[in-house]
């Protein structure tokens, strides 16, 4: 009985529940659209098919729902729906109150088209508070499977994308509006799961993501596709506002702690702690530069058209392609701190590079490049801040458009704080728009190949804005010498090695487009270097330019130093050796270099006041001689040179007797010019000293007197001639001899050597000048005193000015205690005679210029006798030296024997010395000889 009241009881409940449930129905079915039509504030209206509410489940179940704006000037989306279950609904609450109360709103399946103005895509407009909402209170809502497409109302194309839409939101309040997010509602907690989003980015550019996770600010992302919609050539050659045409792929992308809305200014914003990238493939493709813009003057390309702040950006593994010309199969990065504000700038607090490799390739030239080379091109317009730039252990090789490369270092560390960027102008005029505070790069084996002839290698770099440091440089040729000689192209070929070279303190300045550099010092140190010099190629252009951009630039140093070094000349054509020195050591100071500047110092393409140099061990080949010198001390007041030797080339000797060519032997001990004005270095450079000391010098000339018939007369200037052709001022007010000697030889094809010799030699010359800029001189007087043939006393003077042009010249002087026999290898090769006795004193006087001369010849003697030869110099003509000695004064009784000496014509061909001999065997002949 009792089982029976009991399945009773639960039969009368189910048909009950039925009956309620069915009324429930019933009355939902007809208090819905009232509810509706009274609550619904909104721009929307909202219809459905179907509404079914489960009593036991506490569900209401909304079938084939469409949400459309109640008027075209209204709203802007269009949503259908296939279901909305509202799960836990507060009957009670709903029936007295007529409020939508429940736990859990679901909406399966919708499919939303949103139409907007794009223009209206990147303001805040605030959201209206509804009434709506504040008689819903469901706590939780979810969208399954949802469609979203986002359409410009003006034209009609699809601006974004997605689907496959899944949205949990927690801790949802209906009644108050986020107008941050542009949601009409507020939540706690999100979870959102999207896949296939499509979103055009600008009128050339898609963006593109397979997969997309966002958990209470964790974002997941994979398969991100930014891509053109237009093909390379039209980006180049149409007329878009964007400079650049970008494409990327990024497999898998993970945000932290991501924040979005709009700020109050209505701009767009996106914040996140952390973005990490892996396996980036970035494309960038630049404009050509004579593509035309559309017609807008003011548009501005920005880089970031709203608000963003990221603490930290990792992109790990990536490839990078800018423009075909900057490639890397691994990137890695890492940004810290980035803040955009839309319209002002963005600010990086670190931009880091690490284990990169990157191949940089040059361009082909264009006529377009071509006609735009030196102006500079911005790839974006925008303001531009980076506190710390950093590239760590990277790999840089750069390649000409033949694909050969030019450049490569290794382990690259660079450092550059405090960079502003600004390609916001409104001028027009050529500007770098770019600053910083300070930098330093390091790198390892630097290699590059991009001069013409030449090689260029350093083992160790280090370039700071205050510092310059390089070991082991290197300038290598390419080109043989015989080569280089062969193209007549320039002047000099180098190879050269520098152990160590060092700039301690730069001061660097690019401002307003000009660009200065100022160091205390340059110091280079073990330098070796060979130059290889063409002597048929003359420098055309002595001037420095260092580009082609319109940049106003000078260079100035302190001190420019070369420690411990050498140098070898050579002759490109053939190899010898020209110059060299060793253990040279270089100071140069007060340096400045100039683009362009026509200011030259001794020739060089820049300017310095003052200097020191010191070789050992120098050499120079100066043609038919070589000249060798221990040790040379020159500074722009003294100069200090010892153990000096000028040598005739046993090769040329040959050469030089049928050209005639005087062949000088010179040893000197010491030279010294204790001051030494050159005048204004960077000006017209002179050559003035009060002294000039030479010791101990020794010196030969022999002097080869060939017939005209033998061999074409090469013209031979006097000194004074040689003095007045100078093209730089030259005043000597004195140079003494001490302590010298003076050998004379002359060699005929038919004569033995004719020779005389000066020993014991002090001498004084005054008044050595040169005939540059000037209009009167002084005459040169050169006071002469010696032991002439190892025995005769020997005084004279020699005067001429360097102004006068028939280069008139005297030389008198007198001669003491002389045996007669050592005149013998003097008279005996061209007068065949030789003579015994004593020579008390000789007197002479001659007069000349630079065609014939003349003047007085005077001997006293005792026990004089001659000896007249045959030709051969051998056999003696007996008959005629007795003749000659009968006519002989055989005793002068202590007066001289005066003669005047006929007109004797110079050998033009010949040297002074050569003339000052011939007149003195004038005068021996008038004096010694009656016939």
């Amino acid at each position: 009985m009792k089982w029976k009241k009991i399945s009773l009881g639960l039969i009368f409940l189910f048909i009950l529940g039925v009956v309620l449930n069915f009324g429930i129905n019933s009355w939902i079915k007809n208090s819905l659209p009232d509810f509706i039509s009274k609550r619904n504030d909104t721009p929307y209206k909202f219809n459905y098919s179907d509404v079914t509410y489960s009593l036991l489940q506490g569900e209401m179940n909304i079938s084939d729902i469409n949400i459309a704006p109640k008027s075209n000037k209204k709203g802007i989306y269009t949503i259908n729906v296939k279901k909305i279950v509202i799960h836990g609904v507060k009957f009670i609450r709903f029936l007295l109150f007529k409020d939508l109360a429940a736990d859990l709103i679901e909406i399966d399946q919708p499919d939303i088209i949103c139409k907007q103005y794009a223009d209206s895509l990147n303001h805040k407009n605030d959201l209206v508070k509804y009434k709506l909402g504040n008689s819903i209170q469901i706590g939780k809502f979810e969208i399954n499977k949802g469609n979203l497409a986002l359409y410009d109302k003006a034209d009609g194309a699809k601006k974004a994308s997605l689907r496959n839409l899944n949205l949990h939101l927690s801790g949802v309040l209906w009644d108050m509006v986020d107008n941050e997010k542009r949601i009409p509602l507020t939540y706690d907690k999100v979870k959102l799961d999207v896949s296939d989003i499509f979103y055009q980015l600008d009128e050339i550019h898609h963006l593109q993501l397979k997969k997309f996770k966002f958990t209470n600010g964790f974002l997941e992302t994979n398969q991100i596709l930014l891509y053109p919609n237009i093909s390379e050539e039209s980006f180049k050659t149409g007329n878009y506002f964007q400079k650049t045409l970008l494409s990327i792929e990024v497999p898998t992308a993970k945000v932290k702690n991501l924040d979005w809305g709009y700020d109050k200014n209505g701009y767009f914003y996106l914040k996140t702690s952390k973005i990490e990238v892996d396996s980036t493939h970035i494309a960038i493709i630049e404009k050509y530069s004579n593509s035309k813009p559309k017609n807008i003057t003011e548009h501005i390309d920005r880089i970031i058209p709203f608000n963003l702040s990221i603490d930290t950006i990792q992109i790990l593994k990536s490839k990078l392609n800018f423009n075909n010309h900057l490639t890397s199969n691994n990137v890695n990065i890492e940004i810290l701190k980035i803040i955009n504000k839309v319209n002002d700038k963005i600010t990086l607090e670190r931009l880091k590079l690490y284990d990169n490799s990157l191949i940089i390739k040059q361009p082909y030239e264009t006529k377009s490049a071509k006609n735009n080379a030196g102006k500079f091109t911005y790839l974006f317009d925008d303001v531009l801040e980076i506190k710390n730039f950093i590239i760590a252990n990277s790999h840089i090789q750069y390649f000409n458009p033949a694909n050969n490369s030019l450049l490569e270092m290794g382990n690259i560390n660079y450092s550059i704080h405090d960079i502003n960027i600004n390609t916001i102008f409104t001028n027009t005029k050529k500007y770098i728009p770019f600053s910083y505070s300070n930098f330093q790069l390091e790198a390892n084996h630097i290699f590059y190949t991009g001069f013409k002839f030449y090689n260029f290698k350093i083992d160790k770099m280090i370039l700071s804005d205050n510092k310059f440091e390089a070991k082991n440089l290197n300038i290598l040729p390419t080109i043989s010498p015989q080569k280089f000689a062969a193209q007549k192209i320039s002047k000099n070929l180098y190879k050269i090695h520098m152990d160590h070279i060092l700039l301690p303190k730069i001061k660097w300045d690019l401002n307003n487009n000009k660009f200065s550099l100022q160091a205390s010092s340059l110091i280079i140190n073990e330098m070796k270097a060979s130059i290889f010099q063409n002597p048929k190629v003359k420098v055309k252009s002595k001037n420095i330019h260092f580009n082609t951009y319109d940049l106003d630039t000078e260079i100035r140093l302190d001190t420019f130093l070369i420690g411990k070094s050498s140098i070898h000349q050579y002759n490109a054509a053939n190899t010898t050796l020209t110059t060299s020195t060793k253990d040279l050591k270089l100071s140069l100071y007060d340096i400045k270099v100039k683009d362009s500047s026509d200011t030259h110092t001794f020739g060089f393409p820049f300017s310095f006041s003052k200097f020191n140099i010191t070789g050992k061990n120098i050499y120079h080949d100066m043609g038919s001689h070589t000249l060798q010198m221990n040790h040379l001390l020159l500074t722009h007041t003294s100069l200090y040179a010892n153990t000096i030797n000028i040598l005739p080339k046993k090769s040329q000797l040959n050469f030089m007797k049928k050209k005639g060519i005087d062949a000088y032997t010179v040893n000197l001990s010491k030279i010294t010019i204790p001051k030494l004005n050159w005048g204004s270095l960077d000006k017209q450079i002179n050559f003035i000293a009060p002294k000039v000391i030479v010791e101990n010098m020794q010196t030969t000339i022999h002097q080869y007197d060939i017939p005209d018939n033998v061999y074409k007369p090469v013209y031979k200037p006097f000194f004074s001639e040689k003095l007045r052709k100078l093209k730089f001022k030259l005043d000597i007010k004195e140079v003494h001899f001490y302590n010298s000697s003076l050998t004379y030889e002359e060699e005929s094809l038919t004569n033995n050597i004719g020779k005389i010799f000066f020993t014991n030699i002090n001498a004084k010359i005054k008044n050595i000048s040169g005939g540059y800029d000037v209009s009167h001189l002084p005459d040169v007087v050169i006071d002469f005193k010696s032991t002439f043939m190892k025995s005769g006393k020997l005084s004279a003077s020699w005067k001429f000015n360097t102004l006068n042009k028939s280069d008139n010249f005297t030389v008198k002087g007198n001669l003491y205690g002389l045996p007669a026999e050592k005149l013998n290898p003097f008279i005996k090769p061209y007068l065949h005679i030789s003579a015994n006795g004593n020579i008390q004193k000789v007197s002479f006087n001659f007069d000349g210029d630079n065609t014939v001369g003349n003047g007085t010849f005077g001997m006293n003697y005792k026990n004089l006798k001659i000896t007249l030869y045959k030709k051969d110099g051998e056999r003696e003509k007996k008959f005629l030296s007795s003749l000659a000695n009968l006519a002989l004064i055989k005793n002068s009784k202590d007066s001289l024997k005066m003669s005047k000496i006929k007109k004797v014509e110079r050998s033009k061909d010949k040297s002074f010395f050569n003339f000052l001999w011939k007149l003195t065997l004038s005068g021996l002949k008038e004096t010694l000889l009656i016939f």
